[in-house]
């Protein structure tokens, strides 16, 4: 099998659609992921994730297009093992692949879980069992709120939660399923009965019991990775829970999976994405901070590779509209990953501030002889 093989038509939105709209979209269709195209032509990739994980007061009101990421597509031809190294790196849950047809090109979507179908038959896998690839779970009450969930997610840089009732399995939490939030029709059905801005309040104080998903796929710690893998991808499943009894011992991702096959990269890694169109001079003093900063932290750790992405909103001032970028970088090294958030008004104060806080970050494990 091929790259080809197991890419999908993606769903396709067009700019200028509200994000309540998006997120209705992407329920309807149960897809994690949807592609910004105009005229056909792309622009970008928009995650439920991106939409999930942020408090948007009027979703209805907010055009989704600043939440476009822009994500070069993959070639067809492109070796699987460089397509899941930059999955696995950037911590990509999709890639757009872009395909030729005599002189017309169609963009589509390859995901980590249909990446597993390539490898299911890698030697490398044979004798793996769920216990030697699974990851520890992040649990969260079925009573805590919408808001608790959140602020989890992006504090830890998680994708999915496990929710249980007194230490017992009751389900998962995505950011696909916390799009019912972005719900109208559930606003009027009466799941809260506020108005207004205290509406949007009320919901996040919804017990997160109604927004997860009962029916997640589970697999026992001795199920082999390749049960694993029909398993996640007969479901389309992003993620499998690993139980013990009935409390959950671990969680699996396709990226569990993908990084055992993933090469390892020598010296520092480094993927920027979001300030593709920076001016030349703001981009070079960027490269130079992060050159700086790294150069600093390798004498500290053994730094594998680095990623940083920058969202940019626009956003009102007394002054009149202005940009304002959001910066998220992660460092992954010998002894863990660290992970660092900031935002600011100029993209250059933004990098700096996220970099010094991880920075600080490295130094304290560093002084508590934890590294």
């Amino acid at each position: 099998m091929k790259l080809e093989d197991v890419v999908s038509e993606p769903l396709t939105i067009r700019p200028g659609e509200p994000v309540s709209k998006v997120a209705a979209k992407l329920l309807e269709s149960n897809s994690h992921e949807a592609l910004l195209v105009s005229d056909g032509k792309y622009l970008g990739m928009v995650t439920a994730s991106d939409l999930a994980r942020r408090r948007i007061d009027n979703p209805s009101r907010v055009k989704v297009d600043d939440y476009a990421a822009r994500i070069n597509p993959v070639l067809p031809g492109t070796p699987i093992s460089e397509v899941i190294s930059t999955m696995v790196i950037n911590d990509y849950k999709a890639l757009p692949v872009k395909l030729f047809s005599g002189d017309k090109e169609r963009v589509r979507l390859v995901t980590k879980t249909d990446l597993l179908k390539l490898v299911a038959g890698d030697g490398r896998l044979r004798g793996l069992k769920a216990l030697n690839v699974m990851s520890t779970p992040y649990f969260i009450d079925k009573d805590d709120y919408l808001s608790t969930a959140r602020s989890m997610m992006n504090s830890l840089n998680i994708s999915s939660l496990v929710v249980v009732d007194k230490g017992r399995f009751e389900g998962t939490v995505e950011p696909l399923d916390m799009l019912k939030a972005m719900h109208a029709d559930r606003l009027r059905a009466g799941l809260v009965s506020s108005k207004g801005s205290g509406r949007r309040d009320a919901l996040e104080r919804v017990s997160i019991s109604f927004f997860a998903n009962k029916g997640a796929t589970t697999v026992g710690r001795e199920a082999s990775v390749r049960e694993i893998i029909t398993s996640m991808c007969n479901a389309k499943a992003r993620v499998a829970v690993v139980m013990d009894g009935t409390k959950a011992a671990g969680v699996i991702t396709p990226k569990d999976i993908l990084r055992v096959l993933s090469e390892e990269t020598k010296g520092v890694y480094t993927t920027i994405s979001g300030l593709d169109q920076e001016d030349t001079f703001i981009k070079s003093v960027i490269d130079e901070e992060i050159s700086h900063h790294l150069g600093k932290l390798s004498r500290m750790v053994k730094l594998d590779y680095f990623y940083m992405h920058a969202h940019k909103y626009h956003k009102k001032r007394r002054s009149g509209e202005k940009m304002e970028y959001e910066i998220k970088a992660k460092l992954i090294t010998s002894k863990g990953a660290f992970f660092s958030t900031a935002t600011e008004w100029d993209a250059t104060k933004a990098v700096r501030a996220a970099l010094d806080r991880m920075e600080k970050e490295i130094i304290k494990r560093k002084e508590k002889g934890l590294l």
